[in-house]
């Protein structure tokens, strides 16, 4: 399946929500007043924008994985941890290293956030293992926050081809058979003796997400041709309020079901629809979507620095202003020297074994 660069553009808006939410979270309560304007709340949904990347991987993946040929199990896997870990190690350990030439401390008059799940302690070997794992637990994200997330997804993608069989023969019927797998990992996580590790209820939960974004993927044609015709596009800008009141809606465990809604619609629109896929097409937003990675994995330790480096001579308020436009440049730079060798060595893999692959950035 063609790359779709549209997709790109909402990944890097959906990086830039999370960019303004841990923003947010600097400041006590800042959250949560800015989500009760209702006009700024689309801006600190990060969490619910997890869930955008989650569906548009699932999306990419599908088409990576039911391509004709398909990879060898072998070879994706091997690029799809080549592409998401090397850059996840490489920023935590910028993070790392950021900690001890900082050596940062107590900054008054901020949330609990920043003084207990971020760089609340230093990096002993046995944590930056942790980190380094993609282990379960606060205390293995606190150098980096949003790795979290490339834990489930790295699993996910791991099991993902034995998934996209099944969901190009039956896309509504995995849909259904992966909501039923989320709601039992609701109902029975993660074993106590397991420990804060690996944590496979939480991604069994979130692989309904990928499956809902491959099934998108499989009947992308079907929703191609009705987004074109007249009642698609009258429907368009009412479905995309609709996606948009869905994923700032919040809640936990099945009560989260209504985002991923939101993103399936989002992905769908933005996937399909003429009315949108020209201003997504924009330079600006192409470019935002190009470093979407790097800017998701760069942001917090970004923040850091210049909150803990700063906030004796700069107010915090104008710290908060500033650093997305750094984390910007920031993450540009990390594309260059990190994100795009990667993908170049992903390549040069998947060249030495002389098997197909497509490395999309959208597959991030």
């Amino acid at each position: 399946m063609k790359r779709v660069a549209e997709l790109d553009s909402i990944r890097g808006i959906a990086a830039l929500v999370v960019v303004l939410y841990h923003c947010s979270l600097v400041l006590p309560h800042l959250t949560d007043r800015l989500a009760a304007t209702y006009v700024l709340l689309p801006f600190v949904v990060g969490e619910q924008a997890v869930q955008v990347f989650f569906v548009l991987s699932g999306f990419v993946l599908f088409g990576v994985l039911n391509a004709d040929p398909a990879p060898t199990y072998s070879s994706y896997s091997t690029k799809r941890l080549i592409r998401l870990w090397l850059p996840v190690a490489a920023a935590v350990l910028c993070s790392a290293i950021l900690y001890l030439m900082l050596q940062p401390g107590t900054v008054p008059d901020t949330s609990d956030w920043l003084a207990a799940k971020s760089w609340s302690s230093g990096p002993s070997l046995p944590n930056l293992g942790g980190h380094l794992a993609l282990f379960n637990g606060d205390q293995y994200h606190e150098l980096d926050n949003p790795i979290w997330s490339l834990a489930h997804e790295i699993k996910i993608s791991l099991i993902f081809p034995f998934v996209v069989p099944a969901v190009a023969r039956r896309p509504a019927v995995m849909v259904i058979g992966a909501a039923l797998v989320s709601v039992l990992a609701v109902a029975f996580p993660q074993p106590q003796w397991l420990g804060e590790t690996f944590d496979p209820a939480g991604s069994l939960y979130y692989l309904l997400s990928f499956v809902a974004g491959a099934a998108v993927a499989a009947r992308r044609e079907a929703i191609a041709e009705l987004a074109s015709s007249r009642l698609g596009r009258e429907v368009a800008r009412p479905l995309l309020f609709l996606a948009m009141v869905l994923l700032c809606s919040s809640g936990t465990g099945t009560a989260g079901y209504p985002v991923l809604i939101g993103a399936v619609i989002l992905i769908g629109l933005a996937a399909t629809s003429p009315v949108f896929i020209r201003p997504l097409r924009h330079r600006l937003l192409q470019w935002l979507g190009r470093i979407s990675f790097s800017l998701y994995l760069v942001h917090v330790p970004v923040l850091l620095v210049l909150v803990h480096g700063l906030h004796r001579v700069v107010a915090l308020p104008l710290i908060l202003v500033v650093a997305p436009l750094i984390s910007l440049g920031v993450a540009e730079v990390f594309y260059r020297l990190v994100e795009r060798p990667s993908l170049r060595l992903a390549s040069r893999v998947a060249a030495i074994r002389n098997i197909p692959m497509s490395i999309s950035r959208t597959a991030a």
